[in-house]
């Protein structure tokens, strides 16, 4: 790995991968002590890349623990020991590793909404593979914007609008709710990515203060068509007890279709802080009203 490094002695001290002789499992060598002997005594252990930057992310290690390194110029199976605290990053890890540290710093905020343990939102490997796709996609998301904002300069609103729905909400917004829920309609159940559309909150024509919001997944609901049909004409919202509110102007047997001939709320996995912010837009400036006073 070269994105990170310890400076010692006018050279850069790599960690690299080391192979433990009894297990064979392989991986970056810890000691969280900052000792070094015998494992039973000390501790140290072999983690992965993952489990090393959800370490330094969620803080874990403590500022005496060392990491086993060795620069180019020495042998293989060659190294020492180097503080984990000296360790220095490429910008494109530090960047990563800043994005995951607030990340955790915001789900934290929003657990606390919601009653949740603060550490029961400890990054963990599998967390952070899934926060680094999630990366990947929110970069690929803004390069698209970026493409759609060039390519219909001349175009009107309700144009430019139409080639976003085509482009960019069947495109990487649409994968990383699906990425971020699985295929499947967060309102009816319905299975399917193929009949799924990925439904701005705010939208897209309306986010010129804030560009922005045009690609943050809170903005975001994965529906089916007619969910989203319903809802993008302003005819469904939801109040803020997340529960979906039909206009008055909603026909009976679309009502019964959708499924709100009953209550229905939006599922509490997505019910963040931002997304409650972006749907009292909509409540106050899509939805074509109800004289159900539940909305107020």
């Amino acid at each position: 790995m070269f994105d990170a490094w310890v400076l010692y002695g006018g050279e850069k001290w790599f960690p690299y991968i080391i192979k433990e002789k009894n297990t064979g499992k392989r991986g970056f060598e810890i000691n969280p002590s900052g000792r070094w002997g015998r494992n039973e005594v000390v501790g140290r252990e072999k983690i992965s890349l993952l489990e090393l930057l959800s370490g330094i992310a969620s803080r874990k290690f403590s500022q005496g623990a060392v990491i086993r390194c060795k620069p180019l110029s020495r042998g293989a199976g060659s190294g020492d020991a180097r503080y984990l605290k000296d360790l220095q990053f490429s910008p494109k890890l530090r960047a990563l590793i800043d994005g995951l540290r607030l990340k955790a710093d915001e789900l934290s905020d929003e657990g606390s909404e919601s009653r949740l343990d603060r550490s029961s939102l400890a990054l963990t490997p599998k967390h952070l593979a899934q926060k680094m796709s999630n990366d990947r996609t929110l970069v690929e998301l803004e390069e698209a914007l970026a493409s759609v904002e060039q390519d219909t300069a001349n175009l009107t609103t309700s144009e430019r609008e139409a080639v976003v729905k085509a482009r960019i909400g069947q495109g990487a917004f649409r994968k990383a709710l699906i990425d971020l829920s699985g295929d499947v309609c967060w309102m009816s159940g319905v299975q399917g990515k193929e009949l799924l559309v990925a439904s701005h909150i705010q939208p897209w024509a309306l986010c010129q203060k804030n560009p922005k919001d045009r690609g943050a997944l809170d903005n975001g609901l994965l529906l089916s068509a007619l969910w989203d049909a319903a809802f993008d004409a302003g005819l469904v919202t939801f109040d803020g007890a997340w529960r979906a509110i039909p206009a008055d102007a909603l026909s009976a047997t679309a009502r019964k279709q959708l499924g709100l001939d009953k209550e229905m709320c939006l599922p509490d996995r997505f019910r963040t802080l931002r997304r409650a912010q972006f749907l009292a837009f909509h409540r106050t400036v899509v939805f074509k009203g109800s004289s159900n006073d539940r909305c107020d």
